[in-house]
């Protein structure tokens, strides 16, 4: 034997086993062997090989990241070589490939990142041996679902939809619905007011809600209904008379809604004037007496008092042989302290009186 070689024999045989190396001369001489590892082995080759990685997965993802320096359109190959390991389930590996570009600056790469974190969430979900750890999994898929809605556009919104409803994340689901909702597509715009709905966003609710009235040909009353609720949460009366106007015609328990509304949006004169309507065009005597004194009320509850006195003396005049009538004029004056009007009507029904 070889004086060298006894030496090394020696050595080993007998001497404590030390560190050779440092940490920075370990790294040096990884990023070498990464650079003519890069250099010999074709792309092909270099795939196979870190697919068939299943015991140094450290070693892998340092070479990976390496790789991306030297040539960055490297991250495709370790999308692809991701998406394989999760379909074969080397859940380990596959996410230590996912963390080498979590990180990236490259929009389009994060993108496809987070929808791979995603599936490795899922599967994970799937494994999960008892409720609590599904709940920690699904804690994590809504986060990452949140992060895929704020992009502007994704691939496949229709599965993410899916996904986002599964996880109760409505607001996400909503952003994934948009390709549909400005499309028109009715389920998507019906499934949007529902949302907006359950998540309190009056805006969105108003803009499908709108959207679905173009779209339906017969507009359902009960979106009539929501839209109009909505146009007067957010006092948007000009609106809120329109549809108004609309419910007064399907349904003859909601007449008086457009004097509502202005009441609402204190046009008192306007609302005196669907009053004046309705009381024109009622048949019903009762009826048409208390729209008539919808009418007064109005007047005097918007601060026109004089104005209320003069419509009730313009109508009494109607009413001078109809003893229940007349009790309300007066009793509306006294309501507003006019001893004066209330003396002259009640005088003159006594003069009507004894005259008979």
């Amino acid at each position: 034997m070889r004086k060298k070689e006894k030496l090394l024999l020696k050595y080993s045989a007998n001497e404590p086993t030390q560190e050779v190396f440092s940490y920075f001369e370990i790294a040096f001489i990884s990023v070498i062997f990464i650079i003519v590892l890069y250099l010999l082995y074709p792309k092909g080759m270099l795939k196979r090989q870190v697919l068939q990685e299943q015991s140094n997965y450290e070693l892998t993802a340092i070479y990976l990241k390496n790789m991306l320096r030297i040539e960055p359109d490297n991250t495709k190959l370790i999308l692809a070589s991701a998406k394989i390991l999760l379909k074969e389930q080397k859940m380990d590996l596959a996410y230590k490939l996912i963390n080498v570009l979590k990180n990236s600056k490259d929009l389009e790469i994060k993108k496809e990142v987070l929808y791979l974190e995603f599936e490795y969430w899922k599967i994970k979900r799937q494994k999960a041996k008892n409720k609590k750890e599904q709940i920690k999994i699904n804690k994590k898929l809504r986060e990452i679902i949140r992060e895929i809605a704020k992009f502007k556009k994704i691939n496949s919104p229709k599965k993410w939809y899916q996904e986002a409803i599964s996880l109760e994340e409505r607001s996400s689901a909503l952003k994934f619905l948009e390709p549909r909702i400005k499309k028109g597509e009715k389920d998507a715009l019906e499934s949007c007011v529902y949302i907006a709905s359950e998540i309190k966003n009056n805006q969105k609710e108003i803009e499908c809600l709108e959207r679905l009235s173009k779209v339906e040909k017969e507009f359902p009353k009960k979106w009539v209904l929501a839209l109009y609720s909505l146009y007067l949460e957010e006092k948007n009366y000009k609106k809120a008379y329109k549809v108004a106007r609309e419910l007064a015609k399907i349904d003859p328990t909601l007449k008086s809604e457009p004097a509502r509304v202005n009441i609402l949006a204190k046009n008192y004169k306007s609302a005196v004037d669907d009053y004046l309507r309705l009381y024109n065009e009622e048949l019903d005597p009762v009826k048409k007496v208390n729209y008539l004194f919808r009418a007064i009320n109005t007047l005097q509850n918007g601060g026109k008092k004089e104005e209320a006195i003069k419509l009730a003396k313009k109508y009494q005049e109607k009413y001078l042989d109809n003893d229940e009538v007349i009790k309300k004029f007066i009793r509306f004056y006294l309501s507003i302290n006019n001893l004066k009007e209330a003396n002259a009507l009640a005088k003159r029904i006594l003069h009507i009186e004894l005259a008979k």
